[in-house]
């Protein structure tokens, strides 16, 4: 009689074997597409860790820095959160001040199409007094690798620690893309 521990070893290996499988050129093509991508990755991490050694204290609003990867999985995660101040105004006038906890993501996805990479942007905020308050916006856009330069790496880590606007990431993307 076999143990739960066998049965969840070899449902893991049937998952990794089928994880990752397509044509060899489907495979080729993504590897080729991370070794592209590879320049702004490495550039993206040495930033965040950078910026995750400075205290909360210096680098506010911004609470959590970080990012993922899992071997052999062909996405990128990048993220960041913060306490944000949102305000309620009638014309000029303000009503209120809400205080919300948002988060920030940023994904790199690796398809099987020769310099392509699609990037998915999501943000979400929950309100600190009234927790069925929240907002939530993710957008998707589709890249040529080779559009993409490594000064997009300051753009986005200042987006992840709150100091610029979803807008002013979106502006600094290069100006053509894919649909899906």
């Amino acid at each position: 009689m076999s143990s739960w521990l066998e049965k969840a070893e070899e449902n893991q290996k049937i998952k990794d074997n089928i994880q990752f499988q397509g044509t060899d050129s489907e495979i080729e093509t993504i590897q080729c597409n991370i070794q592209l991508l590879e320049p702004l990755n490495n550039k993206l991490n040495f930033l965040i860790e950078r910026a995750s050694k400075v205290s909360v204290e210096f680098r506010k609003p911004s609470i959590e820095l970080g990012y993922t990867h899992l071997q052999g999985d062909p996405v990128y995660e990048f993220y960041g959160s913060a306490y944000v101040h949102f305000e309620k105004k009638l014309l000029f006038l303000k009503l209120s001040s809400e205080l919300y906890l948002c988060w920030r993501r940023i994904f790199f996805k690796i398809p099987s199409q020769p310099n392509r990479v699609k990037i998915v942007i999501h943000e979400k905020g929950t309100s600190e007094v009234t927790k069925k308050k929240t907002h939530s916006t993710r957008e998707k856009f589709k890249f040529k690798i080779t559009d993409l330069n490594e000064e997009l790496a300051q753009v986005i880590l200042d987006w992840l620690v709150f100091k610029t606007t979803t807008e002013e990431l979106k502006k600094n993307l290069p100006l053509t893309h894919f649909h899906f």
